[in-house]
């Protein structure tokens, strides 16, 4: 089985012993990673951050996420990057293997945590539990869960200035050439209730949208998922945004129960609406 790191505050005791728990019950093992204090950022990973305006706790998490990256370029095989606050299925075992034996050649990442709220359009091959391996015509957020290629963390570890927080940047694969993946429904989510690991360290989360270049978002998407895909997504997402600005409820019933549902005789799909 491919490496599991856990990102952890040394404080965060309790967490800790949760997130042993949930890999216990899937019947894996983990690496606890050392969350990197945003005050007190290694000095191999200080010029990424020289001039930053994120607040510690967004430099701390971000540092962790690049500290991992550089791990799995230099180790050279995939790897599961997650934060402490994350609930994890039963058979997340199988769905690694089912990802790595589905997935397409030169994958960069796989977000599993991530909330497919736009139209995606599905690869082929099933994964463990009835899921879906698929490509965003919009990436989410959240960095809660993620399985990184080698070739995908050499991409993110490139050097190059920070404005915002990972969870954000990764929402920008054109800027660093990711082919990015994501499961639906999603296998792992958040602690109910839960802080990020940002929270955890005191601050606030900056509302950047990340999302400034739009023609580089819509070539990226354009060549991604093929112009017929992008076309139908796109529909599909200004019908979204209509419905809303009508007062009509746009939002996911719960996922265990979402089918994914087809825009014509392209494979465009998205998690219900309702």
């Amino acid at each position: 089985m491919i490496p599991a790191f856990v990102i952890n505050l040394d404080r965060s005791t309790a967490r800790l012993e949760r997130i042993t728990q949930e890999f216990a019950r899937a019947g894996l093992a983990f690496n606890r990673f050392p969350a990197i204090d945003g005050c007190r950022v290694p000095e191999e990973l200080q010029p990424y951050f020289e001039g930053c305006t994120l607040l510690p706790g967004e430099i701390g998490c971000y540092a962790s996420h690049l500290a991992l990256w550089h791990l799995v370029a230099d180790q050279g095989e995939p790897a599961l990057i997650c934060e402490d606050d994350v609930l994890l299925p039963d058979d997340l075992g199988q769905l690694l293997r089912d990802l790595l034996r589905t997935l397409p050649h030169g994958w960069d990442i796989v977000r599993l945590s991530s909330l497919a709220k736009r139209g995606v359009v599905p690869i082929e091959g099933r994964l463990a539990g009835g899921r879906h391996l698929i490509q965003y015509s919009r990436e989410p957020t959240n960095a809660g869960a993620t399985l990184v290629s080698p070739g995908g963390a050499a991409k993110l570890i490139k050097p190059r200035w920070i404005g915002r927080p990972v969870d954000q940047d990764v929402r920008c694969p054109w800027e660093f050439g990711l082919q990015t993946y994501g499961v639906v429904p999603r296998p792992i989510r958040e602690v109910p209730g839960g802080d990020s690991i940002i929270g955890a360290m005191g601050h606030r989360v900056h509302r950047t949208r990340g999302m400034s270049n739009l023609p580089a978002c819509i070539a990226h998407n354009v060549r991604a998922l093929g112009f017929s895909n992008w076309a139908r997504c796109l529909a599909w997402n200004t019908m979204g945004r209509k419905l809303v600005r009508s007062g009509a409820e746009w939002s996911h019933v719960r996922e265990a129960d979402a089918p994914l549902r087809r825009l014509g005789p392209a494979p465009a799909t998205i998690e219900r609406p309702i």
